[in-house]
């Protein structure tokens, strides 16, 4: 036995109701995973910079030890040639040079000594930064994927909806489906009952004429809101069928 238009029209709005709660699930889950994913990269473009800091240390470090290398070789050189001087007139600009050379070495040394501490505490960081945001990673690695799990499980279950759609419409008024899908575009609730002879949605109060039509089991578009309404009793009565109005 076919189903009373009214039920079919009910199953039809409850299955797009159910496809709207999924795509919004699906929504929502994607929108989660986008800020998992944007809050991973924040950490690991964090670390980058962690690890990056310590590099140019080590690479300051390395420059800074060559240099004192090469002032020690030059200043070896000047002392040698300092031994071998056969000119007493050379030996004053010479004795500055050695002199100079060991200045800079004095203050590269030092240099490199506040450098090896900001190496080793950059890398104290790190290694703590490291550990905290890796745990971090995990957690949202895990997240990531059990939202991508349920995503495709929602997806699945959208896509099946909406191929059991098109069997809910035969039998439904194409009055009814028409109004309907213009409603359902604007509005959540597109199709709500009676409530005390006013909508439920906006409480416009109806005429008794639309009430009447109502009672006898027709679908009325309200003057308020312009959704569509129904009487819940009228429509759950199961004495015999009467003509259903469809028209304003």
């Amino acid at each position: 036995m076919d189903k009373h238009p009214f039920s079919a029209f009910i199953d039809l709005i409850s299955l797009d109701q159910q496809i709207r709660t999924t795509h919004q699930k699906i929504t929502s889950l994607k929108t989660e995973t986008e800020l998992h994913l944007s809050e991973k990269q924040k950490i690991v473009d964090r670390l980058e910079q962690f690890k990056q800091h310590v590099h140019d240390l080590k690479k300051a470090v390395h420059e800074q030890e060559l240099a004192i290398k090469e002032l020690d070789t030059l200043e070896k050189q000047k002392k040698d040639q300092l031994e071998n001087l056969k000119s007493a007139k050379e030996y004053q600009p010479l004795k500055k040079e050695i002199d100079r050379l060991k200045q800079e070495q004095h203050d590269a040394e030092s240099s490199l000594m506040t450098t090896w501490n900001k190496l080793e505490g950059a890398q104290k960081e790190l290694n703590e930064q490291t550990a905290q945001y890796s745990s971090k990673i995990e957690e949202l690695h895990t997240a990531i994927a059990q939202q991508h799990d349920e995503t495709e499980k929602l997806q699945a279950e959208l896509t099946q909806k909406k191929s059991e759609r098109p069997a809910k419409e035969p039998g439904i008024p194409q009055e009814w489906l028409d109004k309907y899908s213009h409603m359902k575009m604007q509005v959540e609730d597109p199709v709500v009952p009676l409530l005390d002879d006013s909508c439920s949605a906006c409480y416009y109060n109806l005429p008794n004429q639309e009430i009447i039509r109502l009672k006898r089991r027709a679908i009325v578009q309200c003057k308020g809101c312009f959704r569509l309404l129904y009487m819940q009793e009228a429509m759950e009565d199961t004495a015999p069928e009467q003509a259903l109005e469809n028209k304003e």
